[in-house]
């Protein structure tokens, strides 16, 4: 079964430092989400996932038929889903870019295909990529004319 990997270079264009961030669900990050968020360096979803945890005991405490158990499994499934995607926006924000994706039954091998094809030329580089429009709109909109408005299936009254 093969990992895809989406892989990032640092702000120095090192391509020797990339990191291969695994997509998908993050087994560590669903069993050991606090050793997950350190080992990352994710301060900020730290402090995030601290406070989720301080409101988790603070319900439990408050309120004991509340099914704390049943909303901390519901809230480490969606972190585990969703770590990673965290772990490359942090890498966005520190100015890592992203080269490209990456696959194979393991780390090992996603590294040694992506290396090889940079090696032969084809994706590789450290160069940035274009950025795409935040827009989710068209840039441009024609003016609409009343006569172009069509209300239902027919769009004159008929005498």
């Amino acid at each position: 079964m093969a990992t895809y990997y989406t892989v990032h270079a640092p702000p120095d264009g090192e391509i020797e430092r990339a990191r291969f961030v695994k997509e998908g669900f993050s087994w560590p990050a669903f069993f050991f989400p606090v050793i997950w968020l350190l080992w990352h360096g994710l301060w900020v979803a730290f402090v995030l996932y601290l406070v989720y945890a301080a409101a988790l005991f603070a319900l439990a405490r408050t309120s004991p038929e509340a099914p704390v158990g049943a909303i901390a499994l519901i809230g480490a499934i969606l972190f585990a889903l969703e770590a990673n995607n965290i772990r490359r926006a942090a890498l966005a924000r520190r100015g890592w870019r992203e080269l490209g994706e990456a696959w194979g039954r393991g780390l090992d091998e996603a590294e040694h295909r992506f290396f090889r094809r940079g090696a032969a030329g084809e994706s590789a580089s450290a160069a940035p990529r274009p950025e795409r429009s935040r827009r989710p709109w068209p840039a441009f909109r024609p003016e609409r004319r009343e006569e172009d408005e069509v209300v239902g299936l027919f769009p004159r009254a008929e005498a």
